[in-house]
């Protein structure tokens, strides 16, 4: 198979002068924008906005690194809409929360280009689909003309890194994709699912582009905290994308779902091989980084006793205090195997009424509830088989 090109240029921070050139410069070392964009079209840019919080805390793709992008969209003659389905509804009142928090407002109006407003879907048929053969998508994104993936790069206590790959899921509108998590509840199944979204947009979604200039270790998507890297990267291949940006992390690429699953579709060759042009990411790799392992669930045959007991002790599994617990619910409205149960206080002066557990009988272990928590107390809790398994996958 051949090698496909990422383009990495060296951007030390995000002031707006300096995020435009380290942009401009891995999009030129890829054919230029001209490539990718045509005047008149319609060219919809998706960052990762998780939800509505603060560039700082490094969960969303950061404002400069959209700014720059629709910048060079909109010199190049096109129309350009900034949007993206965040972890929760999807309407216009809360996008507007997440728009303000995450600051994508003050892009649309600095720059001159729009935000989302479209909160339509569609279902679109791809027959090549492995987990399935129908895919419901923003409408937004069937309207546009081209699309631009523009990631994040972080942790994540499910698959393991968050970069170019798994940003697509937020094509699948609002709540259905909680649905979906229930659907491919597995790693393995759940990587295949985004490589069939990628996959349904393909005839548009042309370039991919991650914001490492600062990004997430530690317990992701949300829960993380923020770390330098100093780096932006390009490719017209999201996977070989993601390979640079795992080994920049200090991962294996084989170790992560997303990836290695990319070589079972042929995406990638079988030895991760990637073309790499502009800035040599040696220097910048870190392999102090404080990596998480994906959930991969310890199955014993088809023994039903075995496998209860090993889902129940040896799989990690989400945890939260009960004395913090802020009884917001939110976990409980989001999880797609409803198995958050929300319990009175029997004293409740000193805090709130209500705080939740979790039904590990039904919990299928994909994070959600910690990803959506809005206080960060939802934890993973790894046991020591796991932890004994993960040591070797997570070493480069």
């Amino acid at each position: 198979m051949e090698k496909q090109s990422v383009a990495v240029n060296a951007v030390d921070s995000y002031d707006q002068d300096k995020v435009d050139l380290g942009i401009k410069t891995i999009i030129d070392q890829i054919g230029g924008i001209e490539k990718f964009v045509k005047p008149n079209q319609t060219i919809f840019l998706k960052p990762n906005l998780l939800g509505p919080l603060d560039p700082k805390k490094c969960a969303t793709t950061n404002p400069s690194v959209v700014a720059a992008v629709a910048k060079l969209c909109k010199d190049a003659g096109a129309k350009v809409i900034i949007g993206d389905s965040p972890g929760g509804p999807y309407d216009k009142t809360y996008l507007n929360v997440v728009y303000n928090r995450t600051r994508m407002s003050d892009v649309a109006k600095s720059v001159g280009v729009e935000l989302n407003k479209d909160f339509s879907d569609i279902t679109k048929e791809y027959p090549d689909g492995i987990t399935t053969k129908k895919i419901p998508i923003l409408g937004a994104l069937d309207k546009a003309d081209v699309i631009i993936n523009i990631a994040k790069l972080k942790t994540h206590s499910f698959a393991g890194f968050s970069a170019a790959c798994k940003n697509m899921y937020g094509a699948i509108p609002g709540l259905i994709k909680v649905e979906w998590h229930n659907y491919f509840p597995d790693i393995q199944t759940f990587s295949h699912c985004c490589h069939d979204i990628n996959g349904v947009l393909s005839d548009k979604l042309v370039l991919h582009i991650i914001d490492a200039i600062d990004g997430m270790e530690g317990p992701g998507p949300a829960s993380g905290t923020p770390i330098h890297v100093g780096l932006v990267m390009a490719s017209q291949c999201y996977s070989s994308l993601d390979v640079v940006a795992a080994r920049v992390m200090g991962y294996d690429p084989a170790s992560l779902p997303t990836i290695s699953t990319a070589v079972e579709r042929g995406l990638l060759n079988d030895k991760y091989d990637v073309e790499i042009i502009g800035q040599d990411i040696t220097p910048f790799i870190n392999t102090k980084y404080k990596r998480v392992p994906p959930v991969i669930l310890f199955k014993l045959g088809k023994s039903r006793v075995l496998n209860w007991l090993m889902k129940r002790f040896a799989n990690q599994k989400p945890v939260v205090s009960k004395r913090r617990c802020k009884g917001c619910d939110k976990c409980l409205k989001h999880c797609p195997a409803n198995a958050v149960i929300s319990k009175q206080r029997k004293n409740p002066r000193k805090s709130s009424r209500t705080y939740v557990e979790f039904d590990l009988k039904k919990c299928i272990r994909c994070m959600c509830c910690q990803e959506l928590c809005p206080f960060h107390l939802v934890k993973v809790k790894r046991t020591l088989l796991t932890k004994m398994m993960y040591r070797r996958r997570i070493k480069t």
